[in-house]
């Protein structure tokens, strides 16, 4: 039997735990007088994000955060990791040390910022959507159009719910009673009717893109835009079924609600997530909530590699963890070439067209932009189709086919640049499920 310490014992070792700790790493005593320290672009600056072991009483876990001037904002019970605010004076990544100093904390770390991957372009209403023809998405739709069974969550600002290409397009929960302000389900969302929007307090079904580049709808349309309805333009799986999952204000988010977003749309029955957004900095909350995603509910996770930005040059968290499946993008004028603003490394998994893609936009408008934000649902799509197709297919079994019928592009100067290759959605959903070429299905 676990042995624990009575309250009065516990808050003295903590008293001590914390002294010891902020000695340990030298941080000034906390008040109200002392001026915060800027925090470093890409953080929010007065949080930190703690994960406690899970051998830790809930009673030791609030009087640790008690004991250091902290307190709780919101806690994720499934990945056991709290959101903190911080008292005046102690910065986030000086907080995360003294916490990680301690014996009942398993990590601590700062509140990133997440970006939205990618800036639209010029307004255009019924452009051609010059890569289908390239990605041979005709000879895919031959086969499938998707299915209304297969769930795809856009983890991003949110969605215009009353664009017209985007009509009948949503999954619903049928589990929860819309508009009483309650949560019907149990899951820890208010009203979530079509999704939950983890970027308020708490969280609820608000999921409308209040995003100024209509990030959220642009990519939901990608996914799945009605096709042959006569109007606007076609997403790449237009049977399957949208979630969305806001998780950015604007552009810009947290790693704890894109965590939080990420269980959310796994634990709900979402097949496949979209995350055309990402962060310069490697963070275990990130990684965990994926391993949820992934290991827990079978979810295939697709995120975006980034955009070229000055400092962050490199693929974007989470796509550079090797659950998710990193995608880059190919250009335009040359479309066996990276697009010069992908960001490109050992961690992409394969890449799909990112300049003047053409999507939907807020208010019924429809716009065209570039970014590997726009390469992300090109390969979501793909995937939806694919377990149209075939629901038995695990995530390796669907990274298999898209390997196998990959195209190889030329490295130019930046050697194996493309990962497998640029994604090929008629080859996949025909020659993929030839009795030749076809992987066997895995156990998962």
């Amino acid at each position: 039997m676990k042995q624990f310490l009575a309250p009065s014992a516990l808050l003295a070792l903590l008293a001590v735990l914390g002294s010891l700790a902020i000695g340990a790493v030298g941080a000034p005593p906390v008040s109200g007088r002392q001026e915060p320290e800027a925090a470093p672009q890409g953080i929010v600056s007065d949080q930190v994000i703690v994960k406690v072991r899970p051998w830790l009483p809930e009673m030791v876990r609030s009087l640790g955060q008690g004991a250091l001037g902290m307190r709780e904002l919101e806690h994720s019970p499934l990945l056991s990791a709290s959101l903190l605010s911080l008292p005046p004076g102690l910065s986030p990544e000086r907080a995360s040390a003294i916490l990680s100093a301690l014996p009942w904390v398993e990590y601590a770390e700062p509140n990133y910022r997440v970006r939205a991957a990618l800036v639209p372009n010029d307004p255009a209403y019924g452009r051609q959507q010059w890569y289908y023809e390239l990605l041979g998405a005709p000879q895919a739709w031959d086969v499938t159009t998707g299915s209304s069974s297969t769930v795809v969550a856009v983890l991003d600002a949110g969605v215009d719910m009353a664009h017209p290409d985007l009509q009948g397009r949503f999954w619903t929960n049928t589990a929860e009673i819309p508009g009483n302000g309650r949560d019907d389900d149990g899951n820890g969302c208010v009203d979530d009717v079509n999704g939950c929007n983890f970027t308020v307090d708490p969280a609820n079904g608000d999921v409308g893109d209040d995003s100024l580049t209509g990030h959220g709808t642009f990519v939901a349309g990608i996914v799945a835009a009605a096709g042959n309805n006569g109007q606007g333009l076609a997403g790449v799986a237009w049977g399957a079924r949208i979630m969305p999952v806001k998780v950015l204000q604007g552009d810009v988010g947290s790693s704890f609600s894109v965590a939080q977003g990420m269980v959310y749309a796994a634990k709900s029955g979402a097949r496949v997530i979209n995350m055309s957004l990402g962060t310069c900095h490697p963070n275990r909350l990130l990684e965990d909530a994926l391993g949820v995603a992934h290991d827990r509910y079978r979810a295939v996770v697709v995120a975006a590699a980034g955009n070229a930005e000055a400092g962050c040059t490199s693929v974007n968290y989470p796509a550079a963890y090797d659950r998710a499946v990193a995608v880059g993008a190919s250009g335009q004028a040359d479309p066996d070439a990276r697009a010069p603003f992908s960001n490109w490394g050992p961690e992409v998994d394969f890449v799909a067209p990112g300049v003047d893609i053409c999507s939907t936009f807020p208010g019924g408008d429809y716009r065209c932009g570039d970014g590997t934000s726009f390469a992300a649902p090109l390969v979501a799509g793909t995937v939806a189709l694919l377990l149209a197709k075939n629901p038995a297919l695990s995530d390796a079994d669907v990274r298999a086919i898209l390997r196998l019928t990959a195209k190889d592009l030329p490295d130019g100067s930046t050697p194996a640049w493309d990962g497998a290759g640029r994604i090929q959605i008629g080859r996949a959903l025909t020659i993929g499920f030839s009795r030749s070429f076809i992987p066997s299905v895995s156990k998962e």
